[in-house]
């Protein structure tokens, strides 16, 4: 898998920009997913246990000011990356989600 950069607002104020980047697009999803759950644990931080579905996390990307993916791609020689957005990263993520339940006993 390629290696993937996050690039992440969460507000409208620039300064809430930042970015963190991944080995492979795997590790950026569940990367993000960690940055919903310390979000979820900060807005409830009495709670023992914290569960949530996926339309939780998908209203918590569609909430972010904005969050976009580059995914390393190899084109004739030369390392690109391809921008990803908001639709995309719902997507990839519900696929990683069914993969990782898939390989539980």
């Amino acid at each position: 898998m390629a290696h993937t950069i996050l690039l992440l607002q969460t507000t409208a104020n620039p300064a809430s920009r930042t970015y963190c980047d991944y080995e492979n697009e795997d590790e950026c999803l569940e990367g993000i997913c960690r940055i919903f759950e310390l979000n979820l644990r900060k807005s409830m931080p009495g709670e023992g246990s914290i569960t949530y579905d996926i339309r939780d996390l998908y209203d918590f990307i569609d909430r972010l000011e904005d969050i976009c993916v580059m995914v390393s791609q190899e084109a004739r020689g030369s390392q690109l990356y391809l921008p990803r957005g908001k639709q995309f990263i719902k997507e990839a993520i519900y696929e990683l989600l069914l993969r990782v339940r898939n390989k539980q006993p």
